[in-house]
């Protein structure tokens, strides 16, 4: 293994060398996104890297006009990748550029030093529509409406829409869960702990093509990531787990880990689990109606190369795609994969 993050196989009777993994340059992923066609798309600052999920092998990388910040595969299989100025690439599978939209982003002023810049962006699909929602660093949530026949992007630069009721400063993630095809929840997280959940009853949505919306607007931790599971909203701060009720933003449960918890993802096979993984291991919550418990944590792949500093690591990235069985986990020093509810590494 070398500082520039790649290993090599050194075959000495056969004087082979032969790069085994060539992951980024600027350290770990800052971004994971999996899409249906069995790919891996990450990135790190302005590089975007393919991945073929079967035998984790990069088949394409670009250098990006700005930082990432933000990456999300369509339903139709093209890959959005939204960058910090503002700008949103769209790819097909083999990252063949094919549209681009701009999201109005504020100028810096003498009162306001520092330029808005696109801080995360969610997927919306709507029954009769698909729209991306952008949050940036001044606390707006903006939409966009993707034209799938022409494949063009349509930024609605009003942020007086449903989801412009969101109260914060900094947008600093989004996400979004789905059923039937069409999403049903949404939520917001501030940098300081501000969360907004938008929430629409999925039995009904089909049958009206304006769909209503209801909206809380919680306080809660500081630095957090958050997931849709089981009706809640679980939110990360450091070790602690809490969830939120969807119906009334009460706290349903509270769980302690034993190493904080940097990244989070659904798995609905076998059963409802939330994948929670940190810097050198991965565990699941199992969550059976009222009961909640830990399936026994395991250690991540490279966790002895860690900063020895013990420096925080800046990301972990987890990925589990839909219909997929496995939960990927991108850490500074590794990409693995887990079988979902097992926890069995590949």
């Amino acid at each position: 293994a070398t500082a520039a993050n790649t290993i090599w196989y050194f075959d000495a009777a056969e004087g082979n060398v032969v790069p085994l993994r060539a992951f980024h340059q600027g350290g770990g992923a800052t971004h994971l996104a999996r899409g249906a066609s069995e790919v891996l798309c990450s990135s790190s600052g302005s590089e975007l890297r393919l991945w073929r999920e079967e035998d984790v092998l990069e088949v394409a990388r670009l250098r990006l006009e700005a930082p990432c910040a933000a990456l999300h595969f369509l339903p139709d299989g093209l890959l959005a990748c939204a960058l910090v100025d503002g700008t949103v690439l769209f790819f097909e599978p083999q990252m063949a550029l094919v549209s681009r939209a701009e999201v109005p982003l504020q100028k810096g002023s003498a009162e306001r030093l520092s330029p808005e810049e696109l801080t995360a962006m969610e997927v919306v699909v709507n029954p009769s529509d698909l729209q991306l929602l952008f949050g940036t660093s001044k606390g707006r949530i903006l939409r966009g409406k993707w034209h799938s026949f022409n494949k063009v992007c349509r930024i609605d630069a009003d942020c007086s829409s449903t989801f412009g009721t969101f109260v914060a400063e900094d947008v600093a993630a989004l996400g979004g869960y789905a059923k039937g095809g069409v999403t049903c929840g949404i939520f917001a997280l501030g940098a300081e702990g501000e969360i907004g959940i938008w929430t629409r009853d999925s039995k009904r949505v089909r049958s009206a093509l304006r769909s209503t919306w209801g909206h809380l607007q919680l306080q809660g931790p500081a630095a957090s990531v958050a997931c849709f599971v089981a009706g809640a909203l679980a939110v990360a701060a450091g070790s602690k787990v809490v969830m939120y009720s969807c119906q009334d933003g009460s706290i349903s449960h509270e769980v302690e880990t034993s190493w904080p918890v940097l990244a989070m993802a659904r798995s609905s096979t076998p059963g409802t689990a939330l994948l929670c993984a940190g810097a050198e291991r991965v565990g699941a919550l199992v969550i059976d109606g009222q009961h909640l418990r830990w399936l026994e944590d395991v250690a991540l792949p490279g966790g002895s190369l860690q900063d020895p500093s013990g420096a925080a690591p800046r990301r972990v990235c987890v990925a589990a795609g839909k219909g997929s069985q496995h939960l990927w986990v991108q850490t500074e020093v590794s990409l693995s994969a887990w079988k979902l509810g097992l926890l069995q590494g590949m």
